[in-house]
């Protein structure tokens, strides 16, 4: 069964792609990569959906792109077997009015904003270099002004109506050390995930853990094909 990866704000799908090695140990996996111009999840997702497989494909879905995953479930695809959600969120997990988070693009090097702020949520006091320096250059390959629309998308997305029409089986990987995605939030996965797994790891999941991460993928995939 093909394993599609989702990937986070950024949407490039660098900073998935050990997970996605890992996977590709017994797996096909393909990683999307959004167009840096689309930002608003009805634009993604209109543009996400043609492009999915017809055959049969398991979604994992990060962070950002946890939404999406919801409205492709909710809509009960031929081709979908299951949905492995991670360190994401059903409604938005911090609460900024979106003009507050427009005023970023007045601010000049808003993209170093964006990176240090980003950071604080993102990896916790634990971070690697190698693995800043990543994200940082996922970062440069998006316009700021698509970052922070994507992040006006999370400040007002409440899709927890779509998630309760899903009918593909559902696991749910928790980050421990989550500072973006509270426990409250990913608590809405609760009754329609059969499994939820801690992870001893910061909102970066993927890029921190892929080995482990990707183990309890397959784990799930094969409990499920």
């Amino acid at each position: 069964m093909k394993i599609v990866v989702l990937p986070g704000l950024d949407g490039t799908g660098r900073l998935v792609q050990s997970f996605a090695d890992y996977l590709r140990a017994d797996h096909a996996v393909e990683i999307f990569s959004y167009p840096v111009d689309l930002a608003s999840y009805a634009e993604i997702d209109e543009w996400l959906a043609p492009r999915l497989p017809e055959g049969p494909y398991l979604i994992v879905a990060e962070s950002f792109s946890g939404p999406l995953a919801i409205k492709i479930a909710a809509r009960r695809p031929a081709g979908l077997r299951a949905v492995a959600f991670v360190a994401t969120f059903a409604r938005a997990p911090v609460r900024f009015p979106p003009r507050l988070i427009r005023t970023l693009n007045l601010i000049p090097g808003s993209l170093r904003v964006l990176s240090k702020v980003g950071q604080t949520f993102t990896f916790g006091l634990k971070r690697s270099c190698d693995d800043v320096a990543s994200y940082q250059a996922a970062l440069r390959q998006v316009p700021p002004g698509t970052l922070v629309e994507r992040l006006c998308a999370t400040a007002s997305v409440d899709v927890r109506r779509e998630l309760s029409r899903i009918a593909a089986p559902c696991a749910y990987l928790r980050a421990a050390q989550d500072r973006l995605v509270h426990r409250s939030v990913s608590e809405d996965f609760l009754p329609y995930c059969e499994r939820v797994i801690a992870v001893d790891a910061p909102h970066f999941l993927l890029l921190t853990r892929p080995k482990e991460a990707a183990g309890h993928v397959s784990d799930f995939l094969n409990a499920v094909a």
